[in-house]
This record gives structure tokens, C-alpha cells and sequence, in this order.
């Protein structure tokens, strides 16, 4: 669950409808130096794997928990290694059903996520990320037989979709963790894209232009919940019983720098 706080509510938004938002952001891709334009015979695999990235944790963000240490509902990003690493392979698992190219993509995805979690990581969680990543390379070369020539071939670029459409997305949910103030410009996709996210606004900047469109209108479901800090499990569930769903826009334009 991705749970953004604002003055007077908290939103929370699933990491399966995170993984949409992902998937429309790829499917809209025109293609830059860095990754290329998706090759029509790859699009089908491709949208699937970013649209399912993240689908192992439907279940557990039908019903959110408490974070008892913060009395807030429990963010993704407060996850152990012990908890995450299993949602992980679920999420390839169930993409490498539909291809072998969707499940590598995801492999990757996550594969790069632990090794970057492995740096400065306490023993057991080391070991942890560890094993994964093991498991992982063993996955990949067995992926990697049953792909075609041209999924080899753009494998690394479109690894590198999948990772910025998911960034891209955390920004445009508002993940407190890694999203900048407003009106400050953020470098992605190893500098090649800065986005800025407006002040007074749902709206977000991006220079150069990466889209086929002149603009994109991105639409998020999410639940809101009353601001406050919640004192058991029930006062939680109380409170996202008379939560409000609704789907909240933001327009993505070019950056006039």
C-alpha cells in the first residue's frame, strides 16, 4: 500500500492500481537515447509484466494494517526483506504464466531492488536479499532459453521501461519516501528525463517530451481516510470502512525549462 498524508487526509493507493498507472506510462512511451521505441512483436509481454509487476500484493493491500510504531496504516516501503522477497516471487511467477519475457522482466525488476537493498543491509537481512538474488539468476538464465531472439535483444531496455514506469508512478501516487518538494526538478532514467511535480497543482513537468501524446492524463482509484493517528487495528478498519473512494487526476506536460 502506498499511503500519502496530506493536511487533513491520508490516501492510500494499492500497489496493483500503482502497477496500472506503470503500465500506461509504458504503453504511451514514443521512446528516447536511452530505451527505445517498444517493438510491436514485445508489447503485449511488455505491457503485461509492467501492469502486473506488483500484483503479489493484492491480497494483503485489500486489507490494510496498522503500523503501530507510526499509528498509521502500514506503507510498503516499511517492509522487511523477510516480508517482501516471497510478494516478489509471486509477482514473477504469475507474470512468467503469461511468457517467459513478462517473468524475466519482473525478475529483473525485483533482482536490481535487492541489490540495491544488500548494500549496508543488517546479516540477516543480507542473506535474505541474498538468496533471492541467487534464486533470481538461476530463474533468468532459464527464462532466457525459452525467450526469442529480439526479447534477448531488448531485454536490458525494456527491464529499464519497466523500472521508470514504476519510479514515474510512485511519484505520480505521491509516495512520501521518494517524492520531492514541489517545484523542485528530478533527474530519472540515468539523467536523461527531469520531472518536476507543481506546487498548486495535480499536475507534473517532464522535459524532453517521452510520450507520443502532447500531454497524459493519468487517473489513480485510491480510498481517503480521515488524518489522525490511529490507536488499535479496529480504529483503522473503522475508519476505511467509511473511507471515500475515488479516482484522483494528474496531467503530465512538457517541462518548459
Amino acid at each position: 500500500m502506498i499511503v500519502s498524508s496530506f493536511e487533513k487526509s491520508i490516501r492510500l493507493t494499492t500497489q496493483h492500481d500503482h502497477a496500472r498507472v506503470a503500465g500506461t506510462i509504458a504503453r504511451n512511451w514514443k521512446g528516447n537515447n536511452i530505451i527505445p521505441e517498444i517493438s510491436q512483436l514485445l508489447k503485449d509481454s511488455t505491457f503485461f509484466a509492467v501492469d502486473n509487476h506488483d500484483v503479489g500484493w493484492y491480497d494483503l493491500d485489500l486489507n490494510p494494517i496498522l503500523d503501530r510504531k507510526i499509528q498509521m496504516p502500514f506503507s510498503f516501503f516499511s517492509t522487511t526483506p523477510e516480508d517482501v522477497v516471497g510478494l516478489w516471487k509471486d509477482s514473477i511467477e504469475i507474470c512468467e504464466r503469461f511468457s517467459a519475457f513478462s517473468g524475466y522482466l519482473v525478475s529483473m525488476h525485483f533482482y536490481r531492488l535487492a541489490k540495491v537493498g544488500m548494500d549496508d543491509a543488517p546479516e540477516s537481512q543480507f542473506k535474505t536479499l541474498s538468496n533471492f538474488v541467487y534464486q533470481e539468476e538461476s530463474r533468468q538464465r532459464e527464462l532466457k532459453k525459452r525467450m526469442r531472439e529480439v526479447e534477448n535483444i531488448h531485454k536490458d531496455s525494456l527491464a529499464e521501461l519497466l523500472r521508470f514506469s514504476d519510479t514515474l508512478s510512485l511519484l505520480l501516487c505521491r509516495a512520501p519516501e521518494i517524492t520531492p518538494k514541489a517545484d523542485v526538478i528530478t533527474s530519472l532514467l540515468k539523467n536523461s528525463i527531469k520531472v518536476k511535480i507543481n506546487k498548486n497543482s495535480e499536475k507534473m513537468e517532464i522535459s524532453p517530451w517521452p510520450f507520443v501524446s502532447d500531454s497524459l492524463s493519468i487517473r489513480i482509484p485510491s480510498l481517503t481516510i480521515p488524518k489522525m493517528k490511529f490507536e488499535s487495528d479496529d480504529d483503522l478498519q473503522d475508519a476505511i470502512s467509511l473511507g471515500k473512494v475515488s479516482i484522483y487526476e494528474t496531467l503530465i506536460e512538457p517541462m518548459i525549462l
